[in-house]
């Protein structure tokens, strides 16, 4: 686990224990979010240009983080190739890259 640590941190990533990451997502994403007011969520952090099916992949990737691609493929009984293409999509509608940019997203629009 510390040698693939230092290899995404040598390749210019972040690493953080992936409990850690989970805690921390999930606290920002639901701290001031009632869970079942979902047009709540769509305003506070623009989500609204996601189709439902994008919606439904991003908050499960907000509540699995860490969680490798396969798993939550497997959660979302879809296939890895098929994630791929939707968190494509989602990136490109929220103009972001990749999973890091997808929580740190959450947590700066959280804050507002």
């Amino acid at each position: 686990m510390i040698l693939k640590a230092i290899e995404k941190v040598h390749e210019g990533q972040f690493w953080l224990d992936q409990m850690y990451i989970k805690r921390l997502l999930h606290s920002l994403f639901n701290k001031n979010i009632e869970k079942n007011n979902v047009h709540n969520i769509h305003e506070k952090i623009g989500i609204n240009r996601l189709i439902p099916r994008e919606i439904s992949i991003f908050l499960t990737m907000v509540d699995n983080a860490g969680i490798p691609a396969k798993v939550v493929a497997s959660k979302l009984k879809i296939s890895q190739s098929t994630l791929r293409d939707r968190l494509t999509s989602i990136y490109k509608k929220l103009d972001i890259n990749n999973k890091s940019q997808l929580y740190s997203y959450v947590q700066e629009h959280n804050r507002k």
